[in-house]
C-alpha cells in the first residue's frame, strides 16, 4: 500500500505524517528500503500476507 493509501485510510493523519513516521521507524530499525521494512514486519509477525 502506498502512504497516500495508508493515509487515507487512517483518515486522520496527513500523507506528510504517515511518511515522517515511517521515515523514523525505517531509520530507527536499520532498514535501507520500504522493502525491507516490510520484511521486517512480515517477519517479526506484524502484518500477515
Amino acid at each position: 500500500m502506498q502512504v497516500h493509501g495508508s493515509a487515507t485510510a487512517i483518515g486522520r493523519f496527513s500523507i506528510r505524517t504517515v511518511e515522517s513516521h515511517r521515515s523514523h521507524i525505517q531509520q530507527k530499525l536499520r532498514r535501507s528500503s520500504r522493502a525491507d521494512l516490510v520484511r521486517y514486519a512480515i517477519d517479526q509477525g506484524l502484518v500477515e500476507l
